[in-house]
Order: C-alpha cells, then structure tokens, then sequence
C-alpha cells in the first residue's frame, strides 16, 4: 500500500490514527423495554437464589443480576448462552450484583451484548449453579415484561407510524399491540415470522390489533404466538407498509454510535522488520469488531497480548497474518473480552516484543508541520450512489513545506455535499453547472491564501468522505491507500451494511425463513438463510429466478432447522455469492410449490 512521504515516521512514533468515522445511530426512536426474570437454582446447588432485570432503550440500558445464597467469597462466572461476559467473587455471605451499563463509566462493565432471548448461567467451575432464560420460551413463571419497538416506516407519508409492543404481567397475563397511525386506510395483513397472523383494517390513517392469551373471557384475538424478536411486517396488497423486528432499539445491546479506527502498532526498534496494525470497528447493530494484522514478517507464530496479557496467536504462513476478535463471535473470530480502547497493545515472538503501542483514536492529525517536498493524487472510491460521479483529491507539499489539500467532483447531481476527514465535516462542495457538465471544488491549505480553506488537519491516512445532503456517502476512501479504478469504481473501503428480515411464507406453509445479507467495511458479502419448523427435506433456493443453491432442512432434537450460506470467499459448506441478491427475489421451493418468498430490500 502506498504511503506518502514522512508517514513512516509518524506512524512509527505516534501510532497516528489512520481510519476513522463516526456517527449517531441511524434512528433514535421511543423504543423501551422493562424486564424482570428469575433464576433458578440447579442440582449443583438446591438454595441458591438469583434474579435479573433490565432496561432497555436507545441514550441508555442497564442488564442487572442479582444472586444469593451461593459459596461465600467464591469466584463465579456469568454467563449468557455459553460466553462468558463477567468473572464476579460473592461476599462473605454468598451474595452479589452484577451489573452491565451501556454508556458505562470508569471502573462499569460495558453492556456490549444483547441478553434478550439468551440463556443465562451463573458458572463455578464448569458446573451451572443458577440459570435462566431471560425474555422468550422457557423463562421462569412470574416474569414481567413490558417492551415496545417501532416499525421502519416504509409508506410516501414520513409522518406515518407503527409500533409493536409485548407486554407480560407476573399472572402470566401477555398481550400483544400493534397501533398504525397517519397509514394509508385499506386493508392490511400482519405477519410475525413471515406468517400471517391476522388483519388490520386502517380507517382514517389509523389501525390497531390486539392479541391476549392467559386472561379469562378475553374479546381480543388469541395470542398463540411469541413475537418477541420476530420480524413484524404490515402489508397492504402488495406493498409493504411497515417493518421491523419486535426488539426494542437498545443502546450497547443492539445499537451503537458506529465507528472505525485502524492504527498502525509502532515497532519497538528500528530493527524491527515488517508492519502491524489493528482495526476497531463498530457497526450500528451493535457488533463490535477488533483485529490485528502483521505484514511482511518472517514465517511463524507471534503472541498478541492486551494490558500484558496474552489474548492469542497470530500464524503468519504467507505475507500477512491476522488474529480477529468480536462480541459476536462466528467462525474464525475469538469472544471480544477486553476493551482495546486506550489499551497497550504488544506483538512478541519468543519472548521478544516487536511491536508496542496504546490504541488511541482520539489522537488526531493537527495543523501539518514543514516537510519534504511530495505530492499524492489519488481517485476516491464511489458507493455506487450515483455510478457516473468521480472524485479525486490530490495532497501536496511544496519546495517551502507548505501543504495543500484538494478535493474535486464531476457529473453528480447539481448541489452542495459535504466533505468529511476522519468522519468530521472539514467544508462543503458546491457542486454547479459548467459546460464541461456539473463540477466542484474545496481547497485547503497551511499558507493564507485567496480561495483556500485553512489547513488544520492532516488527512493522509484517514477517511476521507464526500456525503448528499440526506447524509448519504457518495464516496469513502483511505486516502493514501492507492487510487481507486477510473470513474470511482473498485475502491479499498465500503460503507457496512446489514440487513435482516424473514421471507414470506405461502398459504399453508409452516415454519420460519430468516434472511441476513451482510456487507463489511472492506467490500465482503454474506447472504445466509436460516429455516426452523419447516418438513424436513431438501429445497431450491432461488434468487432472481435463478436456482444459486439448496437448503437442507433435517430433524435434530424433535426441532427441524437448517442454513445454507453464500460468500464472496465462500469457506467449507459455503456457496459462492457471485450474483446480486438486493432487490430480487429470493424463493423457497420444492419442485413448482414455493414455501417461502420476499423481495429482499435495498436497504
């Protein structure tokens, strides 16, 4: 990757923060949720006692665990479905409380996982002492619930509104709302899981359906069905009106201020062969990410470690090695257990450290100093917003050291975009017609000059974005990591995307479709479809009118599942993902019979 001139050195001595973007979540709606569960005591120990509660909702959240009666000054672990996310000692009486925050303070454990839905265990030694299902099937009698989420609004009308909301009384009393307001009137179908539950008629732009189970003489429809989690969609003929997932929106559990860094891990010495770096990213669902990479290394293992403790290995069999972490862990990636914010990090081999370095992101570029006479031209890297738009930026200094920054764009729409260094707007693009087509242009530089935009910042190695005025990103790349192809296309950097959903299921058909298509921040794809409760058997699965794979569906523990998954750089028992899946049609099928089918969303 190419670097501009004296980075080395700065990198080397600052650890100088190369990536960076960050913003508020997407939506900050009303969603809420008030939880109360018990926990019960195992075998292993018949008194124990425990309890555990929660408030969800998207400035803050709180996950609470209570216990009693357990060995006195002993050391447990608290487990939610099988990871382990604190190590608590009980008092002399055999009590404590954990407690998880998010935001969290100094000295607070970070509430960086969703306990929703999870199995919850209180551990000594490998042997359940305490467990609990916190929020869904199988939680304890006397729980209360009381959570309400708001749908995406998919209508022409942007006042329009629906929530969902579950609600569970200690007497075993649930019900389940859905209240529409400001909707176009007409007749509605509501499906939970991709199954029709019922209708809804809107009248004068509003709707509502109650369901209630465990209440006596009950006028309401029966609730023979668990929403909570599920998918919710209200469809009006063929148009989707509104969609979501009956989850309260919870900050640190399921949403999150995204952001990324990447920083470059300085050698000790000047010795010291090869390059490390490590990336935190930060997605708005709340998956937090963190890898270490090593470049042009000698052959062999090298222990990462965090704060002086070692955290794992990281195989270098080629030019680079990688070790990847995640509160989400699947595949290769290991359990996010630590904070690397403001952490020391250390590569070492035999004992040796090679690389050492506090991960920092608030360090930021400041107003560049003299240097060496360089310059650096590089074309951005479009999102593919609007295909025929490019946009370049060149960065310069001349013979005297002074430095200059520029930006350009051509054939995107007539108006004026934002420019964003290290994900803080740095000036505005006014964008006009000349009679070479529409152009624009922003200039900084160190030396007062006409024109120029002061130069406080150096955005060499940082996030350079050019954003509509609907905060949309027309183009993102790492300048200084090499010119993107002619025209914008084929870039070294892509805006994270996830979504999530269920298809549809046909007259008749039984069971659940989950969908999720997956896009990361360096251009890999996933498409993955999970199916539970449909007859075993094989299916077609077919996206665009074109059969991309099979999904096999098979008994396990009187449960029927299965998944199938495609990848860009499909793994073992992974299909390619050669084919474009937004915006088409994706169908289950058993010969001419389609099960289950959607139009999966572009966004």
């Amino acid at each position: 990757m190419p670097i501009p001139p004296s980075r080395h050195a700065r990198l080397a001595i600052a650890c100088l923060m190369v990536m960076q973007t960050v913003s508020a979540p997407s939506t900050l709606r009303a969603d809420s949720a008030a939880l109360r569960f018990s926990l019960s005591p195992t075998t292993a120990d018949a008194d124990a006692s425990g309890k555990m509660s929660g408030s969800f909702g998207v400035k803050k959240s709180l996950f609470k665990v209570e216990v009693a009666k357990l060995a006195p000054s002993s050391t447990y672990d608290l487990k939610v479905n099988d990871l382990v996310q604190a190590t608590f000692t009980t008092t002399s009486k055999g009590t404590a409380r954990i407690e998880f925050r998010a935001p969290a303070k100094s000295g607070q454990d970070a509430l960086d996982f969703d306990p929703r839905g999870g199995l919850v265990s209180i551990v000594k030694e490998g042997v359940p002492h305490l467990e609990g299902i916190f929020s869904g099937a199988g939680e304890s009698a006397g729980s209360s619930v009381n959570e309400q989420a708001y749908l995406t609004n998919l209508t022409q009308n942007p006042k329009a509104r629906a929530s969902v909301r579950f609600t569970q009384d200690t007497k075993g009393v649930k019900r389940f709302t859905v209240d529409v307001s400001n909707a176009p009137d007409g007749l509605c179908k509501l499906l939970v899981g991709g199954q029709e539950v019922g209708e809804m008629t809107i009248t004068k732009k509003r709707g509502k359906l109650l369901f209630e189970a465990g209440k006596t003489g009950s006028k309401a429809m029966p609730l023979t069905f668990d929403p909570r989690g599920a998918t919710v969609d209200l469809i009006q003929g063929e148009t989707s009106l509104f969609t979501g997932t009956m989850k309260a929106q919870s900050f640190g559990a399921n949403t999150d201020k995204k952001a990324a860094y990447l920083l470059a891990i300085p050698p000790v010495s000047e010795e010291t062969v090869g390059q490390a770096k490590a990336k935190w990213t930060v997605s708005e669902k709340a998956v937090r990410k963190f890898s270490v990479e090593l470049e042009d290394v000698a052959l062999g293992s090298y222990e990462f470690s965090v704060n002086g403790i070692r955290k794992g290995l990281i195989e270098i069999t080629g030019e680079s090695g990688e070790l990847e972490f995640s509160n989400q862990p699947d595949g290769e990636a290991l359990l996010l257990d630590f904070d690397p914010i403001l952490a020391t990090l250390s590569i070492s081999q035999d004992e040796t450290v090679l690389f050492s370095g506090v991960f920092d992101p608030s360090v930021l570029a400041t107003k560049p100093a003299p240097e060496a006479e360089s310059r650096l031209d590089e074309n951005l890297t479009s999102t593919g917003l609007v295909p025929a738009a490019s946009a370049k930026a060149r960065y310069e200094v001349d013979n005297k050291g002074y430095h200059r920054f520029k930006v350009e764009m051509e054939d995107s729409t007539v108006g004026v975009y934002s420019l964003l260094v290290g994900g803080v707007h740095r000036a505005s693009i006014r964008v006009v017609q000349t009679v070479n087509g529409p152009e624009g242009e922003v200039e900084f530089g160190t030396k007062t000059e006409p024109g120029k935009v002061s130069l406080k910042f150096d955005p060499r190695g940082q996030l350079v974005e050019i954003a509509n005025s609907s905060r949309e990103v027309l183009f993102s790349h790492i300048l200084g990591s090499g010119s993107a192809a002619v025209g914008g296309g084929g870039g070294n950097v892509s805006t994270p995307l996830l979504i999530q959903g269920s298809l549809f299921a046909s007259s008749g058909a039984s069971g659940l479709v989950s969908f999720s298509f997956q896009k990361d921040e360096d251009g890999g794809a996933s498409f993955k479809l999970q199916a539970r409760g449909l007859s075993a058997g094989s299916y077609d699965v077919v996206i665009g009118g074109i059969t991309r794979g099979t999904l096999i569906v098979e008994e396990d523990d009187s449960v029927t599942e299965g998944e199938v998954e495609f990848d860009d750089t499909p793994k073992r028992d992974e299909v390619l993902l050669n084919f474009e899946v937004l915006g088409q049609e994706v169908a289950i099928k058993q010969g001419e019979t389609i099960f289950f089918s959607r139009v999966i969303p572009l966004e």
